[in-house]
């Protein structure tokens, strides 16, 4: 239950040539855009989620513990998966079902998109447990939860990932029964090239069979390589818009290319991050 992004290459000289008449071109045209507020992401709504509950954050407590004793690094809450987690424990409750796949047939990808979540991967545990007490015995309850997943070889991997970095906990409780969705995500992905005078190197977001949203926002930045000079333009809607600063948030209509050249054979690294918090 993964999106994957990203396929890379290299132009040769010619196509080089073409990507800079292309470009010349699309200047006389005006077809040179820019990235909303390329300075910082001030002019953006920031997005406002409710935050765990007591036992939700007591799972993801239980979680991170976990992960430390594993030498990994903790995942951060992300209160956007949490409320799309407890939307989903919610409808299996009602709806009287148990799965990964919804009756609509949706997987967790599907439904992180209708919700507008980008992501470069993300994947979902669930849980269910009878004869529970909903309004006590949290601690307890969270142990049984997060033992039942690492006891599956599936569930054990998500929980132990190192890959991704954000996690969100639901969970639903009525009439002694327990639904626990864990949703966990990737919303950064480091580019590293390694460039050579006279090539561009190109990397394509957003490529996949799924249906996206349309110009999520985007967050940009330019990492320090060995490059004493690094040129990085986004290709996206036939427009052109050149990466003018190393921190740069704004919103990009999906696919896009990022190509990425220098004058010297050097290494650079550009940094993507889909920004879920912001609007």
């Amino acid at each position: 239950m993964y999106i994957e992004y990203g396929i890379s290459c290299q132009m040769r000289l010619a196509h080089l040539l073409r990507f800079l008449l292309i470009s010349f071109l699309l200047f006389l045209s005006g077809c040179i855009g820019k990235i909303q507020d390329q300075k910082s992401d001030s002019i953006f709504r920031k997005l406002d989620y409710p935050p765990p509950t007591e036992f939700e954050y007591i799972i993801f407590q239980h979680i991170n513990r976990v992960r430390l004793e594993s030498n990994l690094s903790p995942y951060k809450y992300d209160n956007r998966l949490g409320y799309i987690a407890r939307l989903y424990a919610k409808r299996m409750y009602y709806e009287n079902f148990f799965g990964h796949i919804d009756k609509e047939g949706r997987d967790v990808a599907m439904r992180l998109l209708d919700n507008r979540y980008m992501f470069f991967s993300a994947g979902e545990n669930i849980i269910y447990l009878e004869n529970i007490n909903c309004n006590s015995d949290y601690l307890q309850n969270s142990r049984r939860v997060v033992t039942g997943w690492l006891t599956s070889v599936g569930h054990r991997r998500l929980i132990l990932n190192d890959i991704m970095e954000n996690v969100g906990i639901g969970v639903f409780c009525k009439d002694n029964m327990l639904y626990v969705t864990m949703l966990v995500s990737a919303t950064c992905q480091n580019i590293n090239a390694e460039l050579i005078e006279g090539y561009v190197f190109t990397y394509d977001i957003g490529k996949t069979n799924y249906t996206v949203p349309q110009d999520p926002t985007v967050h940009i930045k330019i990492l320090d390589g060995d490059c004493s000079i690094v040129n990085v333009n986004i290709i996206s809607n036939h427009t052109l818009i050149p990466v003018d600063q190393r921190n740069m948030v704004g919103k990009i209509s999906l696919p896009f290319q990022i190509a990425i050249n220098s004058p010297f054979k050097c290494n650079a690294s550009v940094e993507v991050c889909f920004r879920n918090d912001l609007e």
